[in-house]
């Protein structure tokens, strides 16, 4: 379903006012006018610079072409009806794509409820974030299965020592677990695979009654970090020398055109960036550099700071691209602002509408690839995991719904994310049952998808019926082609 198109209040802000709903219309955006103008181009590029003709993997292209879909009444859409005054609106149905900033959003907010919901108990955190060297980031991103082998390793080193500083606090038996966000990207739209683990500031350990209990730990000093982060690279050194050995002298095949679109992402410098420009910066706490190895753990969240969590875990599963720092000057040049400036003073970023498609196609996830993985206590098969994380509980409906399903029936169904309705009601405080004009309820009376009754029903209501499509193709000069080589990543 579409997100209403205005920004979100504060998630769980009860002093501001409830709001309406109103139709998102992505075909208004600057990034949808991107795709539709400029896709066929890009695509075309892409096939003429591989001597097979393919270009981009068809995953990658489908993912554009949803984008397109999202949101449009001409797609298919819900008829709604109020019993009591009889009015009808329509919903139009969802891309629930990556590149789609909208719906990457909805699954941002969606993954971050069910942390907090069921999965995520009421204890202090700290957020653990690894980033790659650029070479290795490159065969993570051409080989995913490495993405496990790396994540593995750095999660065995953080949950030994917290293991071993349990134990120097007298606490035996100890027992740990993490959610980790697995990002492929920065917040400069370059290729940059790296981890974000949320991990329990202590260890869980049975007491008397064999029941486990929280007991925090002191946190990293400065030198412990730095220590960590030397054994987590001779850890994934090690590891990858056994799963992918000879991987490090591999080389992707040169006519693979998402293979050129990811090394030029990830080489991709700030402007005015020099390579030395971060030499002789301030030191950051609880951060160490090794090896174009980055380890940070300075980022910390009270037991009592539940709404901080909750910002922390959409941080994790945000979007690559954020609609609001896009603009466009008046020659055309799109602007995309970062997020801090860059320590030369530079703010934004410029690209030609060919320039900002060839920045989000490396960002696409392959097919079924899991971006929020458990281990510990949080995984799925844990033995002790009913007894940390919180006990499932139906969702809490506006106070003028109907009554909410009882928990096992919500089990029975297989119910394991906020429906539509309440995570609108969460994050908004909209109530998309609410009828607008006298305040009923709504419910659905029909899922229109069949094509000529959807012309039928737009065209008698005045709206368009016939579907946006990408513009045709347009003759422009081929991108440079990538070479590779050892020399070609730069840390």
């Amino acid at each position: 379903m579409s997100a209403p198109a205005p920004p979100a209040a504060h998630p769980h802000d009860a002093s501001s006012h409830p709001r309406t709903y109103e139709r998102r219309r992505p075909e208004t955006t600057l990034l949808y006018e991107v795709v539709q103008e400029h896709l066929q181009t890009f695509l075309a590029q892409a096939r003429d610079r591989t001597a097979h003709g393919f270009g981009l993997p068809r995953f990658v292209q489908n993912e554009f072409h949803h984008y397109l879909d999202c949101g449009q009444l001409a797609r298919g859409f819900l008829r709604v009806r109020c019993d009591d005054c009889r009015h009808e609106r329509l919903l139009a149905f969802s891309c629930k794509g990556r590149v789609c900033p909208s719906c990457a959003t909805r699954r941002m907010n969606d993954v971050a409820e069910h942390l907090g919901d069921r999965v995520l108990p009421a204890v202090s955190y700290r957020q653990w974030t690894l980033s790659l060297p650029r070479p290795l980031r490159f065969r993570l991103a051409q080989k995913p299965a490495l993405v496990s082998v790396v994540l593995g390793a750095f999660l065995q080193v953080v949950f030994a020592w917290q293991r071993r500083r349990a134990r120097g606090q007298g606490v035996a038996r100890g027992r740990t677990g993490a959610v980790t966000f697995v990002q492929n990207f920065s917040s400069a739209l370059q290729l940059n695979i790296h981890f974000h683990a949320l991990l329990p500031d202590g260890v869980f350990a049975p007491d008397e009654d064999d029941a486990l209990a929280f007991h925090e730990l002191d946190p990293p000093s400065d030198a412990e970090v730095g220590e960590l982060c030397d054994k987590i690279v001779r850890r994934v050194h090690k590891h990858l020398s056994r799963a992918d050995p000879g991987g490090a002298d591999w080389e992707p095949d040169a006519d693979d055109a998402l293979a050129a679109a990811q090394a030029e992402s990830v080489q991709a410098k700030l402007p005015h960036l020099a390579d030395d420009d971060f030499a002789g910066a301030r030191p950051v706490r609880r951060c160490a550099l090794r090896q174009g190895f980055s380890l940070h753990a300075n980022v910390f969240v009270h037991a009592r700071d539940r709404d901080g969590l909750l910002r922390l875990c959409r941080y994790g599963a945000r979007p690559p691209l954020a609609l609001e720092r896009l603009t466009r000057t008046d020659d055309g040049v799109l602007l995309y602002r970062l997020k801090r400036p860059a320590r030369s003073g530079a703010r934004t970023l410029s690209f030609t509408p060919l320039g900002l498609l060839a920045r989000l196609a490396p960002l696409v996830p392959r097919p079924f690839a899991r971006t929020t993985r458990y281990h510990g206590l949080f995984s799925s098969h844990a033995k002790h995991r009913a007894q940390v994380v919180p006990s499932a509980t139906p969702p809490q409906a506006p106070a003028s719904d109907p009554p909410p399903p009882s928990a096992a029936a919500l089990a029975r169904a297989g119910a394991d994310r906020l429906p539509w309705s309440e995570l609108l009601h969460r994050v908004f405080r909209i109530d998309i049952l609410r009828c607008q004009p006298c305040g009923g309820r709504v419910r659905v009376l029909a899922c229109i998808t069949e094509p000529a009754v959807v012309r039928h029903i737009l065209a008698h209501l005045g709206l368009p019926s016939e579907p946006v499509r990408a513009a045709p193709a347009r003759a422009s000069p081929p991108p440079p082609q990538t070479a590779w080589g050892d020399g070609h990543f730069v840390d």
